[in-house]
């Protein structure tokens, strides 16, 4: 029973879905920050496009797509911290991300030892 859940689980993030999630969360962050102050504003875009981009950096090198989704997700919640939203979204976007991130570097180590 554990195996077919692990088969079915590996087949679910073979699909780039939960990546597309992660994206659009980042989209979503800077549609966001569109409407804050200055500062507020920056980081929420700088760091809307790093979390968008992070998964698809992921599957070049996982080290720079993790910093890019902690550094995008971070610098914007702290900056936002009053917000329910904007912590909320660093969350979820850190807890799928982080998900991603883990079945990339499965992926790569079961690609690498074949």
């Amino acid at each position: 029973m554990k195996d077919v859940l692990l088969t079915d689980g590996a087949a679910v993030t073979g699909h780039p879905w939960m990546a597309t999630l992660v994206s659009v969360l980042g989209l979503y962050q800077v549609i966001l920050s569109l409407h804050a102050g200055s500062a507020i504003m920056v980081s929420g875009i700088i760091g809307g496009i790093l979390v968008a981009a992070s998964p698809w950096v992921m599957h070049r090198s996982t080290t720079l797509g993790a910093a890019m989704l902690v550094v995008g997700t971070l610098v914007w919640a702290t900056l936002a911290w009053w917000s329910i939203i904007a912590p909320l979204t660093a969350i979820v976007a850190l807890g799928i991300g982080g998900y991603v991130l883990l079945q990339t570097r499965a992926l790569t180590r079961q690609r690498s030892s074949a």
